[in-house]
């Protein structure tokens, strides 16, 4: 696939879909300086919210935060909905101790791709944190279908029905989780 993009690229310098596809492959083989000038190529024929998304990426992998930051940001502004880009940027400003400007980005990030499961998990904490039991109910649900076996979003589900003051409910996750957290040690 690699020749493939690149020999588009050769034919046509200014198709922004090819060269930001040769980007993607090459993050998948590690090799983000070259990863990083395709990018930047694709953004300087067309912006898109994926390009400056795979930027932010790139910038965060070698820890420029403000750089990942930047990218980030043009990545919403151009796709409000960019599931990804809100989670980089909720996970910046969490890195800053920014804490409650992080939070509204994990929220949207959640809403905007609810198979994403760090966002799930940090919505839900964010949730549980402001007292918002139904949703955070809701969140730790779809994580524990997405992970059934995962211990900790059962005990944070458990949490949330219990805030919701549904102790049974609560009781039988608490078990669970217990469960789970017994089979892991073993």
């Amino acid at each position: 696939a690699l020749e493939t993009y690149e020999q588009l690229v050769t034919r046509d310098p200014r198709n922004s879909e090819a060269i930001e596809a040769l980007g993607n492959l090459y993050v998948l083989q590690e090799r983000y300086d070259d990863a990083r000038d395709a990018y930047e190529r694709s953004l300087q024929i067309r912006p898109s919210g994926s390009a400056y998304q795979g930027l932010g990426e790139i910038c965060q992998t070698e820890g420029d935060a403000d750089c990942a930051y930047d990218a980030y940001s043009q990545a919403v502004a151009i796709d409000s909905d960019n599931a990804q880009a809100l989670l980089g940027l909720a996970q910046i400003l969490s890195d800053r101790g920014e804490t409650a400007r992080a939070q509204p980005y994990n929220v949207r990030a959640a809403d905007a791709d609810p198979t994403l499961i760090p966002a799930q998990a940090a919505a839900g904490e964010v949730f549980l944190e402001n007292e918002q039991y139904l949703r955070a109910i809701a969140t730790y649900r779809r994580l524990v279908r997405a992970l059934p076996d995962n211990p900790g979003a059962r005990y944070n589900l458990a949490l949330a029905l219990y805030g919701q003051g549904w102790e049974l409910q609560a009781v039988a996750e608490l078990r669970i989780a217990k469960d789970l957290y017994r089979n892991q040690e073993n």
